[in-house]
Protein backbone atom coordinates (compact mmCIF):
# COMPACT_ATOMS: atom_id res chain seq x y z
CA UNK A 1 0.00 0.00 0.00
CA UNK A 2 1.19 3.58 -1.10
CA UNK A 3 -0.02 7.15 0.40
CA UNK A 4 1.27 10.07 -0.64
CA UNK A 5 2.40 12.41 2.18
CA UNK A 6 1.10 16.38 1.20
CA UNK A 7 3.17 18.70 -0.12
CA UNK A 8 6.76 16.99 -0.52
CA UNK A 9 4.86 14.81 -3.08
CA UNK A 10 7.29 12.32 -1.25
CA UNK A 11 5.48 8.67 -1.04
CA UNK A 12 5.32 6.27 2.30
CA UNK A 13 4.95 2.74 1.84
CA UNK A 14 2.90 1.19 4.94
CA UNK A 15 2.91 -2.19 5.44
CA UNK A 16 0.40 -4.37 5.06
CA UNK A 17 -0.63 -7.48 6.88
CA UNK A 18 -3.03 -10.34 6.72
CA UNK A 19 -4.62 -12.96 9.08
CA UNK A 20 -6.38 -15.80 9.27
CA UNK A 21 -9.56 -15.98 12.27
CA UNK A 22 -9.28 -18.35 14.27
CA UNK A 23 -10.81 -20.41 17.49
CA UNK A 24 -8.57 -22.63 19.49
CA UNK A 25 -10.56 -25.93 18.95
CA UNK A 26 -8.19 -28.19 20.36
CA UNK A 27 -7.88 -26.16 23.77
CA UNK A 28 -10.19 -27.71 26.25
CA UNK A 29 -11.66 -24.60 27.59
CA UNK A 30 -13.12 -24.30 23.85
CA UNK A 31 -17.12 -23.73 23.05
CA UNK A 32 -19.00 -25.12 20.46
CA UNK A 33 -22.21 -23.89 19.46
CA UNK A 34 -24.80 -27.68 19.63
CA UNK A 35 -27.76 -26.99 17.35
CA UNK A 36 -29.91 -29.63 15.18
CA UNK A 37 -28.56 -29.17 11.30
CA UNK A 38 -32.25 -30.21 10.61
CA UNK A 39 -33.40 -26.92 12.07
CA UNK A 40 -31.73 -24.73 9.40
CA UNK A 41 -34.61 -24.27 7.11
CA UNK A 42 -34.08 -24.58 2.99
CA UNK A 43 -36.34 -24.12 0.44
CA UNK A 44 -36.54 -27.02 -2.22
CA UNK A 45 -34.28 -24.82 -4.69
CA UNK A 46 -31.66 -24.51 -2.12
CA UNK A 47 -31.91 -28.12 -0.70
CA UNK A 48 -30.76 -29.01 -4.14
CA UNK A 49 -27.55 -26.94 -4.07
CA UNK A 50 -26.01 -27.90 -0.89
CA UNK A 51 -23.48 -30.37 -0.44
CA UNK A 52 -24.23 -32.91 3.01
CA UNK A 53 -25.73 -31.14 5.89
CA UNK A 54 -27.62 -27.84 5.62
CA UNK A 55 -25.21 -25.70 7.03
CA UNK A 56 -23.80 -26.43 4.30
CA UNK A 57 -25.38 -23.63 2.69
CA UNK A 58 -23.36 -21.44 4.32
CA UNK A 59 -20.63 -22.02 1.37
CA UNK A 60 -22.03 -21.26 -1.28
CA UNK A 61 -22.38 -17.71 -1.15
CA UNK A 62 -25.47 -16.65 -1.13
CA UNK A 63 -28.28 -14.50 -0.14
CA UNK A 64 -30.12 -16.21 2.73
CA UNK A 65 -31.44 -12.90 5.04
CA UNK A 66 -34.87 -13.36 2.98
CA UNK A 67 -35.86 -17.12 3.82
CA UNK A 68 -33.75 -17.50 7.10
CA UNK A 69 -35.77 -18.89 10.08
CA UNK A 70 -33.86 -18.49 13.38
CA UNK A 71 -32.54 -21.63 15.12
CA UNK A 72 -31.78 -22.86 18.31
CA UNK A 73 -28.38 -22.93 20.01
CA UNK A 74 -26.86 -24.46 23.13
CA UNK A 75 -23.63 -23.56 23.96
CA UNK A 76 -21.32 -26.57 25.24
CA UNK A 77 -17.97 -26.76 26.52
CA UNK A 78 -16.07 -29.20 24.45
CA UNK A 79 -13.79 -31.20 26.78
CA UNK A 80 -17.36 -32.04 29.44
CA UNK A 81 -20.20 -31.42 27.92
CA UNK A 82 -21.28 -28.83 30.38
CA UNK A 83 -23.65 -25.85 29.49
CA UNK A 84 -21.54 -22.60 29.54
CA UNK A 85 -22.15 -19.78 32.65
CA UNK A 86 -20.10 -17.33 30.40
CA UNK A 87 -20.33 -17.18 26.58
CA UNK A 88 -17.38 -15.66 24.37
CA UNK A 89 -18.37 -13.34 21.91
CA UNK A 90 -17.30 -15.54 19.21
CA UNK A 91 -18.60 -19.18 18.16
CA UNK A 92 -18.03 -21.64 15.32
CA UNK A 93 -19.53 -25.13 13.71
CA UNK A 94 -18.52 -26.81 10.84
CA UNK A 95 -19.19 -24.08 8.18
CA UNK A 96 -20.47 -21.19 10.63
CA UNK A 97 -19.26 -18.60 12.34
CA UNK A 98 -21.14 -16.65 14.85
CA UNK A 99 -20.48 -13.00 16.46
CA UNK A 100 -22.04 -11.50 19.51
CA UNK A 101 -23.99 -8.99 19.82
CA UNK A 102 -21.60 -6.96 21.57
CA UNK A 103 -19.10 -7.76 18.79
CA UNK A 104 -20.99 -6.69 16.16
CA UNK A 105 -21.46 -3.28 17.89
CA UNK A 106 -17.90 -2.73 18.17
CA UNK A 107 -16.72 -3.96 14.55
CA UNK A 108 -19.43 -2.89 12.58
CA UNK A 109 -17.79 -0.46 10.51
CA UNK A 110 -15.81 -3.19 9.40
CA UNK A 111 -18.07 -5.82 8.66
CA UNK A 112 -18.49 -5.51 5.02
CA UNK A 113 -21.64 -5.03 2.94
CA UNK A 114 -21.68 -8.36 1.28
CA UNK A 115 -22.09 -9.74 4.85
CA UNK A 116 -25.59 -11.17 6.28
CA UNK A 117 -26.30 -11.02 9.69
CA UNK A 118 -28.65 -14.26 10.51
CA UNK A 119 -29.68 -14.06 14.46
CA UNK A 120 -29.95 -17.41 16.18
CA UNK A 121 -31.74 -18.19 19.60
CA UNK A 122 -29.01 -18.88 22.04
CA UNK A 123 -30.66 -20.99 24.78
CA UNK A 124 -27.80 -21.16 27.44
CA UNK A 125 -28.28 -17.85 28.61
CA UNK A 126 -29.55 -14.23 27.28
CA UNK A 127 -26.49 -13.05 25.01
CA UNK A 128 -26.93 -13.08 21.12
CA UNK A 129 -25.49 -14.22 18.48
CA UNK A 130 -25.87 -14.21 14.73
CA UNK A 131 -24.68 -16.11 11.92
CA UNK A 132 -22.32 -14.15 9.49
CA UNK A 133 -23.25 -15.23 6.31
CA UNK A 134 -20.83 -14.65 3.36
CA UNK A 135 -22.72 -13.51 0.27
CA UNK A 136 -19.46 -13.11 -2.13
CA UNK A 137 -15.61 -13.88 -1.47
CA UNK A 138 -12.38 -12.31 -3.54
CA UNK A 139 -10.04 -14.03 -5.73
CA UNK A 140 -7.28 -12.51 -4.40
CA UNK A 141 -4.38 -14.99 -4.48
CA UNK A 142 -1.21 -14.87 -6.91
CA UNK A 143 0.27 -17.73 -8.70
CA UNK A 144 2.37 -17.97 -6.59
CA UNK A 145 0.65 -19.32 -3.42
CA UNK A 146 1.49 -22.76 -2.66
CA UNK A 147 -1.76 -24.84 -2.07
CA UNK A 148 -3.48 -28.18 -2.72
CA UNK A 149 -7.02 -28.63 -4.22
CA UNK A 150 -9.76 -30.96 -4.76
CA UNK A 151 -11.97 -29.93 -7.39
CA UNK A 152 -13.18 -26.51 -7.10
CA UNK A 153 -12.24 -26.34 -3.69
CA UNK A 154 -8.72 -25.45 -1.76
CA UNK A 155 -7.87 -27.88 0.78
CA UNK A 156 -4.93 -26.90 2.22
CA UNK A 157 -2.49 -23.86 1.73
CA UNK A 158 1.28 -23.64 2.83
CA UNK A 159 1.60 -20.43 1.38
CA UNK A 160 -0.26 -17.67 1.10
CA UNK A 161 0.35 -14.55 -1.74
CA UNK A 162 -2.00 -12.33 -2.05
CA UNK A 163 -3.17 -9.36 -4.73
CA UNK A 164 -3.05 -6.50 -2.48
CA UNK A 165 -4.95 -4.14 -4.61
CA UNK A 166 -7.98 -6.96 -4.53
CA UNK A 167 -8.54 -7.17 -0.29
CA UNK A 168 -10.55 -3.96 -0.58
CA UNK A 169 -12.34 -4.95 2.84
CA UNK A 170 -10.92 -5.51 6.20
CA UNK A 171 -12.78 -8.88 6.77
CA UNK A 172 -13.32 -11.10 3.94
CA UNK A 173 -13.34 -14.80 2.29
CA UNK A 174 -11.24 -15.96 -0.51
CA UNK A 175 -12.22 -17.69 -3.97
CA UNK A 176 -12.51 -21.40 -3.34
CA UNK A 177 -12.00 -21.50 0.54
CA UNK A 178 -15.25 -22.44 1.63
CA UNK A 179 -14.87 -21.91 5.87
CA UNK A 180 -12.05 -19.58 6.75
CA UNK A 181 -12.39 -15.75 7.07
CA UNK A 182 -9.29 -13.60 6.99
CA UNK A 183 -8.83 -10.19 8.31
CA UNK A 184 -6.22 -7.03 8.33
CA UNK A 185 -4.25 -5.33 11.04
CA UNK A 186 -7.02 -2.89 11.70
CA UNK A 187 -9.72 -5.77 12.19
CA UNK A 188 -7.80 -7.19 15.11
CA UNK A 189 -6.85 -4.20 16.54
CA UNK A 190 -10.81 -3.10 17.35
CA UNK A 191 -10.79 -6.46 18.75
CA UNK A 192 -8.31 -5.63 21.17
CA UNK A 193 -9.18 -2.07 22.48
CA UNK A 194 -13.11 -3.45 22.48
CA UNK A 195 -11.91 -6.33 24.98
CA UNK A 196 -13.61 -8.75 22.83
CA UNK A 197 -13.49 -12.47 24.12
CA UNK A 198 -12.48 -15.75 21.69
CA UNK A 199 -10.96 -14.05 18.94
CA UNK A 200 -7.33 -15.58 17.93
CA UNK A 201 -5.69 -14.42 14.98
CA UNK A 202 -2.90 -16.65 12.64
CA UNK A 203 -0.31 -14.15 10.57
CA UNK A 204 -0.48 -15.77 7.06
CA UNK A 205 1.27 -12.61 5.20
CA UNK A 206 3.15 -9.07 4.71
CA UNK A 207 3.60 -7.03 2.18
CA UNK A 208 7.46 -6.38 3.15
CA UNK A 209 8.03 -10.29 4.17
CA UNK A 210 5.27 -12.27 1.65
CA UNK A 211 3.44 -15.03 2.85
CA UNK A 212 4.56 -17.12 6.63
CA UNK A 213 5.93 -20.71 5.40
CA UNK A 214 3.30 -23.39 6.71
CA UNK A 215 1.11 -21.08 8.85
CA UNK A 216 0.23 -23.02 12.20
CA UNK A 217 -1.61 -22.45 14.99
CA UNK A 218 1.33 -22.36 16.99
CA UNK A 219 2.08 -18.29 15.73
CA UNK A 220 -0.91 -16.97 16.82
CA UNK A 221 -1.42 -13.28 17.16
CA UNK A 222 -3.51 -10.88 18.56
CA UNK A 223 -5.89 -11.60 21.17
CA UNK A 224 -5.94 -14.94 23.09
CA UNK A 225 -8.77 -14.98 26.17
CA UNK A 226 -9.78 -18.58 25.90
CA UNK A 227 -8.33 -18.88 29.58
CA UNK A 228 -10.73 -16.09 30.78
CA UNK A 229 -13.23 -18.25 29.19
CA UNK A 230 -12.74 -20.83 31.96
CA UNK A 231 -11.95 -17.82 34.61
CA UNK A 232 -15.49 -15.88 33.84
Amino acid sequence: MVLNSGNNNQEIKIMSKLYDLYILTNNSAYQYADFEDKDIYLPEALIKIKSFSNQDIFNKRINLKNIWKSIDIELIKRDVGKRLRVNPDILETLHMKMFSEKSLEYLKDLIPENVEILPVNNISSDKKYYILNFTSDIDCLTDKSELDASGFVITDIKKYDFELSKVTYDMFKIKKIPDDIYVTKKFIEKVMESNLKGFCFIPIWSSETGGIENPTYSEIAGVDKTQEWIKT
